[in-house]
């Protein structure tokens, strides 16, 4: 026999045969059930998002997505996210369900910090994801690009953990190591969470780190990149949004790849806004 769950709407009934007690001559029995809620960000269609879960194209292996840039010698749509996230050249990565890619893996890019172009991606958004981790809809638009500032205050924006505020900024970049199965070291801007809630975690890595303030123009909210989630120390086992498990630890102590590292070494790419 198989059970079937059925999501029900209120009182109502959107069905006024009697439910069947055989499919294709199995038994059947029905009950009430409530759909799946998502653990984590996670789209099946384009375009691609800002702080979206992404998955190596085994499936296995989640990362977050992090910003749209374009290729300034054919406007080929590229994305930069996390180089720690992948050991491997021309590795498929992902968006959400797994039916729009990201892109392909190339090599650590411009600027000696934990960044890493993903040629040939899907429908970009100069959009990002501002809700919890289980919020796949709530957005905010991309409005530009900032440098970290020591004091800022910046939030981190994990598909994992979600949208986490008032973390601040050190003063400067620092070369730090994390170990991926081998050893990988970066520049890192490091900032510590004001109240101590962990930030990120494992699965958050290259999702957005941004600052959000008001257009002096027309007075709207935005958006503004600082940088990609890279790191954390001293992980611990409480975490914001999905639960730590075995494989997932957090902190309110956490690294980010600045984009001023990226922009200031490359002459072959710009990051991709909206002025709407």
């Amino acid at each position: 026999m198989i059970t079937i769950g059925v999501a029900t709407d209120g009182a109502e009934s959107l069905r006024s045969a009697a439910l069947p007690k055989q499919l294709e001559g199995v038994d059947v029995q029905f009950v009430e059930d409530e759909l799946a809620t998502p653990t984590a960000r996670s789209r099946s269609s384009a375009p691609l998002i800002s702080g979206g879960q992404t998955w190596r194209g085994t499936g296995v292996g989640t990362c977050t997505q992090g910003f749209p840039v374009l290729r300034w010698q054919d406007s080929q749509q590229n994305s930069l996210t996390a180089d720690h996230c992948t050991a491997a050249v021309n590795e498929d990565w992902r968006w959400g369900g797994g039916s729009v890619s990201i892109g392909k893996s190339t090599f650590q890019a411009a600027g000696d910090t934990d960044l890493e172009l993903y040629t040939e991606a899907g429908t970009l958004s100069a959009w990002m994801l501002v809700g919890t981790n289980t919020d796949s809809s709530t957005v905010a638009p991309i409005r530009g690009y900032v440098a970290p500032g020591g004091g800022n205050n910046v939030c981190y924006n994990g598909s994992r953990s979600g949208l986490v505020c008032s973390n601040t900024l050190e003063n400067s970049d620092v070369y730090s190591c994390i170990n991926s199965g081998f050893l990988q070291c970066y520049w890192t801007r490091w900032s510590t969470q004001s109240s101590g809630t962990p930030s990120s975690g494992n699965g958050d890595s290259g999702g957005p780190d941004t600052m959000f303030g008001l257009r002096e123009s027309d007075q709207t909210f935005g958006a503004y990149g600082v940088g990609v989630i890279s790191m954390m120390s001293n992980p611990g086992t409480t975490c914001t949004g999905d639960p730590s498990t075995t494989t997932r630890k957090c902190s309110a102590n956490n690294g980010m790849a600045p984009l001023n590292r990226w922009t200031s070494a490359q002459s072959t790419h710009n990051l991709v806004y909206t002025t709407s």
